[in-house]
Protein backbone atom coordinates (compact mmCIF):
# COMPACT_ATOMS: atom_id res chain seq x y z
CA UNK A 1 0.00 0.00 0.00
CA UNK A 2 1.32 3.44 -0.90
CA UNK A 3 1.12 6.14 1.73
CA UNK A 4 -0.34 9.42 0.53
CA UNK A 5 1.73 12.51 1.12
CA UNK A 6 0.59 16.11 1.78
CA UNK A 7 0.11 18.26 -1.29
CA UNK A 8 3.24 20.26 -2.09
CA UNK A 9 5.15 21.18 -5.23
CA UNK A 10 7.66 18.55 -6.32
CA UNK A 11 9.90 18.38 -9.36
CA UNK A 12 9.69 15.60 -11.86
CA UNK A 13 12.57 13.15 -11.66
CA UNK A 14 15.04 13.69 -14.51
CA UNK A 15 14.62 11.36 -17.46
CA UNK A 16 17.25 8.60 -17.27
CA UNK A 17 19.63 8.18 -20.17
CA UNK A 18 19.40 4.38 -20.24
CA UNK A 19 15.81 4.18 -21.49
CA UNK A 20 14.31 2.92 -18.23
CA UNK A 21 10.74 3.69 -17.23
CA UNK A 22 9.92 7.34 -16.48
CA UNK A 23 7.21 8.15 -13.96
CA UNK A 24 6.06 11.41 -12.31
CA UNK A 25 7.03 11.89 -8.67
CA UNK A 26 4.67 12.69 -5.78
CA UNK A 27 3.29 16.21 -6.02
CA UNK A 28 3.55 16.43 -9.83
CA UNK A 29 0.56 17.88 -11.68
CA UNK A 30 -0.43 15.55 -14.51
CA UNK A 31 -2.99 15.19 -17.27
CA UNK A 32 -5.10 12.02 -17.12
CA UNK A 33 -6.81 10.43 -20.11
CA UNK A 34 -8.95 7.33 -19.72
CA UNK A 35 -9.04 4.97 -22.69
CA UNK A 36 -12.27 5.42 -24.63
CA UNK A 37 -13.01 8.87 -23.15
CA UNK A 38 -12.29 11.92 -25.32
CA UNK A 39 -11.08 14.38 -22.71
CA UNK A 40 -8.22 15.06 -20.32
CA UNK A 41 -8.42 15.86 -16.62
CA UNK A 42 -6.01 17.77 -14.42
CA UNK A 43 -4.81 15.67 -11.51
CA UNK A 44 -1.94 15.32 -9.06
CA UNK A 45 0.27 12.42 -8.03
CA UNK A 46 -0.29 11.70 -4.32
CA UNK A 47 2.29 8.91 -4.00
CA UNK A 48 4.82 7.07 -6.15
CA UNK A 49 6.69 3.83 -5.58
CA UNK A 50 8.56 2.62 -8.65
CA UNK A 51 5.98 2.19 -11.44
CA UNK A 52 3.04 2.35 -9.00
CA UNK A 53 1.20 5.64 -8.55
CA UNK A 54 -1.71 7.00 -6.55
CA UNK A 55 -3.38 9.97 -8.29
CA UNK A 56 -6.35 12.13 -7.34
CA UNK A 57 -9.49 10.86 -9.08
CA UNK A 58 -11.12 13.26 -11.58
CA UNK A 59 -14.49 14.64 -10.51
CA UNK A 60 -17.59 15.30 -12.58
CA UNK A 61 -18.70 18.97 -12.62
CA UNK A 62 -20.70 19.49 -9.40
CA UNK A 63 -20.82 15.73 -8.98
CA UNK A 64 -19.09 12.63 -7.58
CA UNK A 65 -15.59 11.44 -8.45
CA UNK A 66 -15.07 9.28 -11.52
CA UNK A 67 -14.21 5.75 -10.39
CA UNK A 68 -13.86 3.37 -13.38
CA UNK A 69 -13.54 -0.39 -13.05
CA UNK A 70 -9.98 -1.70 -12.66
CA UNK A 71 -8.26 -2.88 -15.81
CA UNK A 72 -8.87 0.28 -17.86
CA UNK A 73 -5.97 1.88 -19.69
CA UNK A 74 -4.86 5.38 -18.64
CA UNK A 75 -2.46 7.85 -20.29
CA UNK A 76 -0.58 10.29 -18.06
CA UNK A 77 1.16 13.41 -19.35
CA UNK A 78 3.39 15.90 -17.57
CA UNK A 79 6.04 18.51 -18.45
CA UNK A 80 9.73 18.10 -17.64
CA UNK A 81 12.96 19.92 -18.39
CA UNK A 82 13.28 17.80 -21.55
CA UNK A 83 9.75 18.32 -22.81
CA UNK A 84 6.37 16.65 -22.46
CA UNK A 85 6.40 13.04 -21.26
CA UNK A 86 3.59 10.54 -21.65
CA UNK A 87 3.17 7.21 -19.86
CA UNK A 88 0.77 4.34 -20.52
CA UNK A 89 -0.63 2.85 -17.32
CA UNK A 90 -3.22 0.37 -16.08
CA UNK A 91 -5.86 1.29 -13.52
CA UNK A 92 -5.48 -1.31 -10.76
CA UNK A 93 -7.85 0.03 -8.07
CA UNK A 94 -9.89 3.03 -6.94
CA UNK A 95 -10.75 4.37 -3.49
CA UNK A 96 -13.52 6.73 -2.39
CA UNK A 97 -12.42 8.06 0.97
CA UNK A 98 -11.72 11.66 2.04
CA UNK A 99 -9.79 12.04 -1.21
CA UNK A 100 -10.93 9.77 -4.04
CA UNK A 101 -7.96 8.24 -5.86
CA UNK A 102 -6.88 5.97 -8.68
CA UNK A 103 -4.12 3.40 -8.24
CA UNK A 104 -2.08 3.07 -11.45
CA UNK A 105 0.78 0.92 -12.64
CA UNK A 106 2.87 2.49 -15.40
CA UNK A 107 3.80 0.04 -18.18
CA UNK A 108 5.79 2.25 -20.59
CA UNK A 109 6.68 5.90 -21.16
CA UNK A 110 8.15 8.14 -23.86
CA UNK A 111 8.98 11.74 -24.68
CA UNK A 112 6.15 13.02 -26.91
CA UNK A 113 7.09 16.68 -27.29
CA UNK A 114 10.51 18.24 -26.91
CA UNK A 115 11.12 21.28 -24.75
CA UNK A 116 11.80 23.51 -27.76
CA UNK A 117 8.26 22.86 -29.08
CA UNK A 118 6.49 23.37 -25.76
CA UNK A 119 5.14 26.86 -26.46
CA UNK A 120 1.82 28.51 -25.57
CA UNK A 121 0.00 31.21 -27.51
CA UNK A 122 -1.01 33.67 -24.78
CA UNK A 123 -1.56 37.38 -24.13
CA UNK A 124 0.11 38.54 -20.93
CA UNK A 125 1.30 41.95 -19.78
CA UNK A 126 5.06 42.40 -19.81
CA UNK A 127 7.51 45.14 -18.82
CA UNK A 128 10.90 45.31 -20.50
CA UNK A 129 13.84 47.07 -18.91
CA UNK A 130 16.63 48.31 -21.17
CA UNK A 131 19.47 50.82 -20.89
CA UNK A 132 17.24 53.89 -20.93
CA UNK A 133 15.46 56.05 -18.30
CA UNK A 134 12.06 54.42 -18.86
CA UNK A 135 10.87 50.86 -19.28
CA UNK A 136 8.78 49.53 -22.15
CA UNK A 137 5.32 47.99 -21.82
CA UNK A 138 4.59 44.99 -24.03
CA UNK A 139 2.16 42.11 -24.55
CA UNK A 140 3.27 38.54 -25.08
CA UNK A 141 2.26 36.59 -28.19
CA UNK A 142 3.60 33.25 -27.01
CA UNK A 143 5.55 31.87 -24.07
CA UNK A 144 7.68 28.89 -23.14
CA UNK A 145 10.18 28.19 -20.39
CA UNK A 146 12.92 29.10 -22.87
CA UNK A 147 11.66 32.47 -24.08
CA UNK A 148 8.79 34.49 -25.50
CA UNK A 149 7.59 36.62 -28.37
CA UNK A 150 5.99 39.98 -27.59
CA UNK A 151 4.65 43.14 -29.18
CA UNK A 152 5.97 46.57 -28.15
CA UNK A 153 4.18 49.76 -29.14
CA UNK A 154 6.10 52.45 -31.02
CA UNK A 155 9.47 51.79 -32.60
CA UNK A 156 11.98 51.52 -29.75
CA UNK A 157 15.62 51.23 -30.73
CA UNK A 158 16.08 47.54 -30.01
CA UNK A 159 18.03 45.09 -32.14
CA UNK A 160 18.98 41.43 -32.01
CA UNK A 161 21.64 40.90 -29.37
CA UNK A 162 20.32 43.53 -26.94
CA UNK A 163 19.99 42.33 -23.35
CA UNK A 164 16.81 43.14 -21.46
CA UNK A 165 15.27 42.58 -18.05
CA UNK A 166 11.68 41.34 -17.97
CA UNK A 167 8.80 41.47 -15.51
CA UNK A 168 6.08 39.09 -16.69
CA UNK A 169 2.62 39.14 -15.11
CA UNK A 170 1.42 35.55 -14.63
CA UNK A 171 -2.00 34.87 -13.05
CA UNK A 172 -0.33 33.83 -9.78
CA UNK A 173 2.03 36.82 -9.63
CA UNK A 174 4.98 38.48 -11.34
CA UNK A 175 8.02 36.68 -12.71
CA UNK A 176 11.34 38.51 -13.05
CA UNK A 177 13.85 37.31 -15.62
CA UNK A 178 16.70 38.38 -17.86
CA UNK A 179 16.90 37.75 -21.57
CA UNK A 180 18.47 38.54 -24.91
CA UNK A 181 16.66 39.81 -28.01
CA UNK A 182 17.01 37.24 -30.79
CA UNK A 183 14.57 38.84 -33.24
CA UNK A 184 13.29 42.42 -33.75
CA UNK A 185 10.78 42.87 -36.60
CA UNK A 186 8.91 46.14 -37.34
CA UNK A 187 5.12 45.77 -37.36
CA UNK A 188 2.63 47.52 -39.66
CA UNK A 189 1.55 50.27 -39.17
CA UNK A 190 3.36 50.66 -35.84
CA UNK A 191 5.13 48.64 -33.20
CA UNK A 192 7.91 46.11 -32.90
CA UNK A 193 7.74 42.34 -32.52
CA UNK A 194 10.49 40.93 -30.35
CA UNK A 195 11.68 37.40 -29.82
CA UNK A 196 13.45 37.10 -26.47
CA UNK A 197 15.44 34.11 -25.18
CA UNK A 198 15.63 33.80 -21.41
CA UNK A 199 19.07 33.64 -19.81
CA UNK A 200 20.22 32.17 -16.48
CA UNK A 201 16.72 31.51 -15.11
CA UNK A 202 16.47 30.20 -11.56
CA UNK A 203 15.01 26.70 -11.30
CA UNK A 204 11.98 28.00 -9.40
CA UNK A 205 11.21 30.43 -12.24
CA UNK A 206 11.63 27.70 -14.87
CA UNK A 207 9.20 25.47 -12.96
CA UNK A 208 6.62 28.26 -12.64
CA UNK A 209 6.74 28.95 -16.37
CA UNK A 210 6.60 25.25 -17.21
CA UNK A 211 3.59 24.64 -14.97
CA UNK A 212 1.75 27.72 -16.25
CA UNK A 213 2.16 26.67 -19.89
CA UNK A 214 1.17 23.06 -19.11
CA UNK A 215 -1.89 23.89 -17.01
CA UNK A 216 -3.12 26.51 -19.47
CA UNK A 217 -2.79 24.05 -22.35
CA UNK A 218 -4.66 21.43 -20.32
CA UNK A 219 -7.45 23.87 -19.42
CA UNK A 220 -7.88 24.87 -23.07
CA UNK A 221 -7.95 21.26 -24.13
CA UNK A 222 -10.71 20.51 -21.59
CA UNK A 223 -12.70 23.42 -23.08
CA UNK A 224 -12.18 22.15 -26.63
CA UNK A 225 -9.72 24.97 -27.48
CA UNK A 226 -6.42 23.96 -29.10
Amino acid sequence: MLRRRPTRPAPTAPAPADGTLRVPTAGTVVALELDGVDRAWRSRVEAQNGPDLVVVAPTRPMGPPILPDPGRGVTLGWPTELGYLEAQAELTATTDQDIATWDLTVRRSALSQRRSAFRLETRLSLHLGVERPDELSATTRNLSEGGLACEVSGRPDLEAGARVSLCLELPDGEVDAAGRVVRAVPMVPDGLELGVAFEDLEKTVVERLRQYVFEEQLARRAQGVR
